[in-house]
């Protein structure tokens, strides 16, 4: 069955949750951030996080490269994790930077 096609069912039972219709929002189909692996800045200003997923830690080609906006909303203790081991003070400052802007905006 397809997501669009379930209706609502007003039943306080169901125990509904905010992580439930995420995953019916995309078909069931979820993947779980083992680690950030490293960052880049993009052309358009935002940065992108290069992740590597539970389940293909060893299969580096699987690894990929998820916009920092994204990431934050799925993932936001992974990227903050991620930001507090940055060494290089000016890459710190501006991921920070990054985040802060979109934690405002949102």
């Amino acid at each position: 069955m397809h997501a669009e096609r379930l209706r609502r069912y007003c039943d306080d039972n169901l125990l509904l949750t905010d992580d439930l219709r995420a995953i019916v929002g995309r078909q069931g189909v979820g993947y779980h951030v083992s680690k950030v692996m490293g960052h880049r800045h993009e052309r358009r200003g935002g940065f992108a996080l290069h992740v590597q997923w539970k389940g293909f830690e060893d299969v580096e080609k699987e690894w990929t490269w998820e916009p920092l906006a994204a990431l934050l909303v799925d993932d936001p203790a992974a990227v903050k994790e991620y930001v507090e081991s940055v060494t290089h003070a000016r890459d710190k400052a501006r991921l920070e930077s990054a985040i802060r802007r979109l934690e405002t905006s949102a």
